[in-house]
């Protein structure tokens, strides 16, 4: 039996096939038939665009990825560890959701998120006081210029 793969839509671009099912696939030394097509998806960093992607399935692969609708999340999880134990009873079954690994991903962009946000609070306190230090010279100035003038008889209209 031959090996499937399943491909994204930019593999399907790249290889410019125009019934991708069933076409022949070879790479590293593997040869198969593409039995699927996902939708464009990041699979790496969000800086990088979407690549090309082939999926090799296998029978001894460990993992699935599956999308499970948020608002039955725990229901989905017990349905798959209950099937997952009755096909393998002696392994454990683990689970991580795409959201954590992104999470994970992206915490650096989170910190310094945090620090520049802190940095621009300073900033525009900084700069408050010095307007309202600004405004309070300025009064001054003014005060001493009109006591000035009108010690020297100058007339001011009401």
């Amino acid at each position: 039996m031959g090996k499937a793969f399943i491909v994204n839509e930019a593999a399907v671009r790249a290889m410019n096939l125009d019934s991708p099912i069933g076409a022949k696939l070879s790479w590293n030394n593997i040869e198969g038939e593409i039995v699927g097509v996902t939708r464009d998806f990041h699979f790496q960093s969000l800086y990088h665009e979407i690549q090309p992607m082939a999926m090799l399935a296998m029978e001894w692969y460990n993992y699935l990825c599956i999308k499970i609708d948020p608002n039955s999340r725990q229901v989905a999880i017990d349905i798959i560890t209950n099937v997952f134990n009755k096909l393998r009873p002696t392994e454990e079954f683990s689970y991580t959701f795409f959201a954590d690994l992104v999470n994970d991903r992206y915490i650096k962009e989170e910190r310094l998120y945090v620090i520049i946000k802190y940095f621009a609070i300073m900033a525009i306190l900084i700069t408050s006081i010095g307007l309202l230090g600004l405004t309070s010279l300025i009064i001054k100035e003014k005060t001493k210029e009109i006591g000035m003038r009108k010690v020297l008889g100058a007339r001011f209209r009401k």
